[in-house]
């Protein structure tokens, strides 16, 4: 499993970069992508990027990818070497749900025939909806993936969901 990455995604605030700094190997950095429009309008894209080392001496390479506006425009760098994606999302918003539903349809290109997990940020401040509520949406769309109360912050919970998402990748369950 060498040179390969995962892509942590969600939207602003919920833990992205937190979650990359609390098990990458290396401090974490941001990588800058400059994009050119039709029109010569210039942009910059930035993504977290880490590293994990693994025990085999492989590495498996961290990015969180930038806000779902600009998802579009580094769908090919995120595409290329991706196993999977990690998507936390804020369960004390307004519509949770609803959020996970958007990115997974703005990161499709991710989340077919990749490893895929759920983290629920702020779980433990708002219960409600509960992660049933997640499975029950999830299920509607023909998914079948994990989903887990997790903090950012703790390296025990980001490598439970990078499990769950690499066995959801290896036993070819979407």
């Amino acid at each position: 499993m060498s040179d390969n990455k995962i892509i942590f995604a969600g939207p602003p605030g919920v833990g992205v970069t937190t979650a990359i700094k609390a098990i990458s190997d290396i401090p974490p950095e941001i990588k800058k992508k400059k994009l050119v429009d039709d029109k010569g309008n210039t942009t910059t894209i930035e993504m977290d990027y880490g590293i994990l080392k693994l025990d085999s001496g492989d590495q498996i390479y961290l990015y969180g990818a930038p806000e779902r506006a600009k998802l579009e425009h580094v769908r090919e760098t995120l595409k290329q070497g991706c196993i999977g994606l990690v998507l936390l999302i804020n369960n004390a918003e307004k519509d949770p749900v609803g959020t996970m539903l958007q990115y997974m349809e703005d990161c499709q290109f991710l989340v077919e025939k990749k490893g895929m997990a759920v983290g629920l940020t702020r779980y433990e401040d708002s219960p409600l909806p509960d992660i049933n509520d997640f499975h029950i949406a999830l299920r509607e769309k023909k998914h079948n993936i994990p989903v887990f109360s997790v903090d950012g912050h703790e390296k025990n919970d980001i490598i439970t969901i990078i499990r769950a998402m690499l066995y959801n990748l290896d036993s070819g369950v979407n």
